[in-house]
């Protein structure tokens, strides 16, 4: 199949009254639209979409609040991708506000095929991108060889005379490629980028302490323009990563992952604002994972850095509040409201040996994924074991009735269309969803957690 190339041409910002464009030519395009994302760590936006035109381009305007950083285009799927359901092909670029970028590539191998016309960021970005694949790639092959030829071997000794080469060469060619454009973002970008070389026949058991002391070699943290990519919380979670162990569960982990966060944190503390930045990712990140005790350990230490300023530092202070108060085995806020239809409910009414508490809405995502298991469950119950009550988040009842009645909702829902801030959110310390509480018949929590699995257990 040939390959499908795309002529881009990336016109920076505003300058001297003249509106700048970015101008994207498909010369086989696979779908009517691209759009191009910024980012703010693992955050992505959306910053504009453009459709094709009579001329067969895309055209965006260019933004004058758009940041200098790392954006990345959506590129559409090839015919491989279209065929067994892969992924769009995506292309990560250098937008400085400095310079126009024209460049060419392929939806199959966008970064192997990439040939920069234009844009010194992009040259160098992607010139480290392609030789350190390469080299990576090599060195991996060698540093495997000495597990299957012992030290004594006639082929031990060219093998790493030729790593240790490769190496040093690598590392002097990279060095001159930063110091040769010192000035540009992409030479920050690439310290960021660069991972600790192993040295040649490391025992294996020596190897991940190694990577574990030499991880963050390259990188500067009160660079904050690092801030505006997704690559140094791409970095600090491949560390966190490091500390992963298969032979445990998750409430063994999470110590493991939190002490790693501190050393995260730590290097960033030198910097106000990236030591902001690095806590809220971190929190984000195990917030995702359901990881409690690791959002509640850095909510703990760190909650206090920025905190004339940081609203979320406020807000972590008011969830490690909310996690003391409704830690198992404490009495929860009573459930009091209206439900949906208007009608007063008050749970103490509840009949039932257990209830299931759970905030949600029916436009989170993963609500919606737990919320046919819940009625499975729910359904299939012993009598009188538990009865669910549900207190949505929701801002139309309509829209809220017409999910409830689509998907034959049978347990009772409140509402008061006040959002995140009504009184059963305040009183629990609402801050995500789903949330499920499972409480005895004197209120008492006796299990917790972010998704239906991790509470199911406390249920039977």
């Amino acid at each position: 199949m040939k390959n499908i190339a795309l002529s881009f041409f990336l016109l920076t910002f505003p300058f001297f009254g003249i509106s700048q464009t970015l101008r994207i030519k498909i010369t086989q395009p696979s779908q009517n639209s691209i759009q191009l994302f910024d980012h703010y760590g693992e955050r992505t936006r959306l910053v504009d979409s453009a459709f094709i035109n009579s001329k067969g381009e895309y055209e965006f305007t260019m933004k004058s609040n758009w940041k200098p950083g790392l954006y990345t285009l959506k590129l559409g799927k090839d015919l491989k991708a279209q065929f067994y359901g892969g992924e769009e092909a995506e292309l990560d670029i250098i937008i400085s506000g400095k310079e126009n970028i024209s460049l060419i590539t392929s939806l199959t191998a966008p970064v192997d095929s990439i040939e920069i016309l234009q844009s010194e960021e992009n040259k160098v970005y992607f010139q480290y991108q392609k030789r350190d694949k390469f080299i990576s790639n090599q060195l991996g092959v060698l540093n495997e060889l000495p597990n299957y030829f012992p030290e004594k071997d006639p082929f031990f000794a060219p093998v790493q005379k030729r790593y240790i080469a490769l190496q040093k060469e690598y590392r002097s060619e990279v060095d001159a490629l930063l110091l040769k454009n010192a000035s540009t973002l992409a030479s920050r970008y690439i310290k960021t980028l660069r991972y600790p070389f192993m040295p040649f026949n490391l025992p294996v058991q020596d190897r991940l302490g190694y990577m574990k002391a030499h991880w963050f070699d390259e990188v500067n943290f009160t660079d904050t323009s690092l801030i505006t990519t997704n690559l140094l919380t791409k970095k600090a979670w491949g560390y966190i990563q490091l500390y992963r162990d298969q032979s445990l569960n998750k409430a063994q982990q999470e110590p493991l992952f939190a002490a790693a966060a501190d050393t995260v944190i730590s290097k960033c503390l030198i910097n106000e604002t990236m030591a902001i930045f690095m806590r809220n990712q971190l929190v984000k990140l195990f917030e995702m994972l359901s990881m409690d005790k690791a959002v509640n350990h850095l909510a703990e230490r760190y909650a206090s850095i920025g905190s004339c300023t940081d609203h979320e530092g406020d807000a972590l202070k008011k969830r490690l509040e909310g996690s003391k108060k409704l830690a198992i085995g404490n009495v929860a806020p009573e459930i009091i409201g209206t439900t949906v239809d208007g009608k007063f409910f008050d749970a103490s009414t509840i009949k039932a040996e257990k209830t299931l508490l759970v905030f949600w809405a029916s436009w989170c995502p993963h609500c919606k994924q737990e919320m046919p298991e819940l009625k499975k469950l729910y359904e299939k119950q012993k009598p009188n074991s538990f009865d669910v009550v549900a207190v949505s988040i929701d801002t139309n009842a309509m829209e809220l009735k017409t999910y409830l009645a689509e998907k034959q909702i049978p347990w009772t829902t409140l509402f008061d269309g006040k959002s995140w801030f009504g009184a059963l959110p305040n009183a629990y310390y609402l801050y995500a969803t789903p949330v499920f509480y499972v409480l005895d018949k004197n209120r008492k929590i006796i299990g917790k957690g972010g998704n239906l699995e991790e509470v199911t257990e406390y249920l039977r």
